[in-house]
């Protein structure tokens, strides 16, 4: 596919899937800086990668994924604050935007939104895992996962409340009083995006998606899955509220221990 018909498919379906952006030797390379480095922090997730590792903002700003991200968000384009380097990690269905609805907010709503995330995949998307998998045209409706998570929160409460409750869902092991709901694990019209190491998929933040489960139950590829994330949005209104959101949820009162960057580090392509 061309890149305007991809653009084209990203407007209607939600998604974009652009082909052999990186070559074999630089994802060869990549998986083995980013496996040295998740083994010297001893985690599964480097976080606020674009401001730490040169990696990232090379990949970024590689002509073909910057020519796409210029198409779909215009010029100048803000880098969100937060990016990332997962390792073996395989999340269930969600959207990204389900917590500022909850919270009350509706900017996300409005028809200027317009915010993206990028996975750079650093292996083949197959039986092990290693991409993702989504429910093309979501990112029109209506969040699914926003009732289904108040659901999930007032159950766990009444659990937490309950000593009775709480001892028999230990001693069973999450069999008795936990909480599953099969619409965070499959969704009707769900596809697995079959990507292979060097592609790019971008997708709007509101789309229903997940991390393509590891069906063997082992790696796939020494080392496993790693992937680079990155969110992206048009220079705007709603992308500043999504920022003003993300730096309370992530570096406010009570978050872990980390540091926002300050207005002359922020990474902004012009």
């Amino acid at each position: 596919m061309t890149i305007n018909e991809d653009i084209g498919r990203f407007n209607s379906e939600g998604y974009v899937l652009i082909r052999n952006v990186f070559s074999p030797q630089q994802i060869t390379a990549w998986r083995e800086v980013f496996l040295t480095e998740l083994e010297n922090q001893k985690s599964r997730l480097l976080v606020d990668g674009i401001l730490k590792y040169q990696e990232m903002r090379d990949a970024l700003e590689t002509p073909q994924l910057l020519n796409a991200i210029t198409l779909l968000l215009g010029k100048p384009f803000v880098v969100l604050p937060l990016s990332s380097v997962d390792h073996n990690r395989f999340g269930l269905y969600h959207t990204d935007t389900s917590g500022i609805e909850m919270e009350g907010l509706t900017f996300h709503l409005r028809d200027d939104f317009n915010v993206i995330e990028i996975g750079i995949y650093l292996q083949d998307n197959d039986e092990f895992g290693g991409g993702l998998r989504l429910v093309p045209e979501t990112h029109r409706l209506p969040d699914p996962y926003v009732g289904l998570l108040k659901k999930k929160h007032a159950t766990r409460k009444a659990v937490d409340s309950s000593l009775v409750k709480r001892t028999l869902k230990t001693l069973s092991r999450g069999r008795l009083f936990g909480w599953r709901d099969r619409e965070f694990e499959t969704v009707p019209g769900e596809i697995d995006i079959q990507t292979k190491a060097g592609d790019v998929i971008i997708w709007d933040v509101r789309i229903v998606h997940r991390a393509s489960p590891n069906k063997m139950g082992r790696e796939g590829i020494p080392g496993g899955k790693i992937a680079l994330f990155y969110g992206c949005g048009a220079n705007n209104q709603p992308t500043a509220e999504y920022v003003a959101h993300m730096k309370k949820r992530e570096y406010g009162e009570g978050s872990p221990p980390r540091r926002m960057p300050s207005p002359h580090e922020s990474y902004r392509v012009t």
